[in-house]
């Protein structure tokens, strides 16, 4: 499927994923917390099943690091659809706009969702619908780190076998930070090495 407008049409769990990002970046917003890109895997029955948050980090390389380390989940879990948000600013000749990006991912489709928004004089996030892009991502061109960060993307949702089983990649990012969320939609259990 090549038509983004389509796709988010057809699939209603896309567009409430989306929703929900959105209110966790307004609430994050609200308690004056930074955000951290986060992740959210899908299974076949279009059932979230984790999501994480990415540790902070000093710079993108740093966060691309930690984005490639959790993508080990994709094809350990069977992933349908994986969906990874960041927060970026559009650069123009005369001024800037903040965007929520979000990766709409799977092993048949990549999608580029940018929710641009500001902030209103009382300091709540307004967003920008009718400027929001869907965009292909076969369709687009990237430049430097986000071509790496596509090229992995791709990498890791058409690789077959993971090295590592769920429990073992859930552990680890537990031990570097991330945070974790499990849904009923999965039944594991993981060795929390939350540094404490």
């Amino acid at each position: 499927m090549s038509d983004p407008k389509e796709y988010f049409d057809e699939n209603p769990y896309v567009q409430e994923e989306l929703s929900a990002i959105r209110s966790t970046f307004e609430l994050q917003f609200s308690q004056e917390k930074s955000f951290s890109p986060m992740m959210t895997f899908y299974n076949s029955l279009q059932q979230r099943m984790i999501a994480l948050v990415t540790p902070p980090q000093d710079s993108f390389e740093l966060t691309l690091q930690r984005i490639s380390e959790a993508l080990h989940l994709f094809p350990s879990l069977a992933t349908h659809t994986l969906f990874v948000t960041m927060k970026s600013e559009i650069q123009y000749e005369d001024h800037s706009t903040d965007i929520l990006t979000t990766f709409v991912l799977s092993e048949d489709y990549g999608y580029l969702v940018t929710m641009p928004y500001s902030i209103d004089s009382t300091g709540n996030v307004v967003w920008q619908s009718e400027s929001f892009v869907y965009e292909n991502l076969m369709d687009k061109e990237f430049s430097d780190l986000s071509q790496e960060m596509v090229d992995l993307f791709y990498m890791y949702t058409h690789m077959a076998n993971s090295p590592f089983v769920v429990q073992e990649i859930l552990s680890y990012l537990s031990f570097i930070g991330f945070s974790i969320e499990l849904f009923d939609s999965i039944k594991i259990t993981y060795y929390d090495m939350t540094p404490s």
